[in-house]
């Protein structure tokens, strides 16, 4: 009876280990967590995963979180990561290296609001023209009294 578990057990444990090793060594997995001003999303965010031109996507849970798994050949260690999702419109990137088999890449979506760059841009330009004009009209009027 001793010979018969020790011999089911190893057989467990041969069967075990190889599945467990492939899955350890096999596959590049990218996981992390998508936040909007500060807090994580809620689920269904659709987030997208590029390495080496291989993409592939998944959906946030309800904590925010995020999974992705390449194979080796596509995402071999040293290679470029990047994430992005968009989230009321807006959309955060984050970029980093697989440099293990297990890498976590969070994602912040922030809302900046950018302030109107074309009136400020209106008014230099304007100023400057004007100084242009003075400084030009100066120089004509110089060279009609002289």
């Amino acid at each position: 009876m001793k010979k018969l578990l020790l011999s089911f057990l190893s057989v467990g444990a041969l069967l075990f280990i190889p599945a467990a090793t492939a899955s350890a060594t096999g596959f590049t997995d990218v996981s992390g967590v998508i936040s909007f001003n500060g807090t994580h999303v809620g689920k269904n965010i659709v987030v997208t995963v590029n390495c080496n031109g291989n993409v592939l996507t998944d959906k946030t849970d309800k904590t925010g979180t995020y999974l992705v798994q390449f194979t080796k050949q596509q995402c071999p260690k040293n290679s470029t990561v990047h994430v992005s999702a968009t989230v009321n419109g807006i959309t955060g990137n984050s970029t980093g290296k697989a440099k293990k088999d297990t890498n976590r890449l969070n994602v912040a979506v922030v809302n900046v609001s950018v302030p109107e760059f074309g009136v400020i841009t209106g008014i230099g330009t304007m100023v400057a023209a004007g100084g242009a004009f003075l400084v030009i009209r100066r120089r004509q009027l110089g060279d009609q009294t002289a």
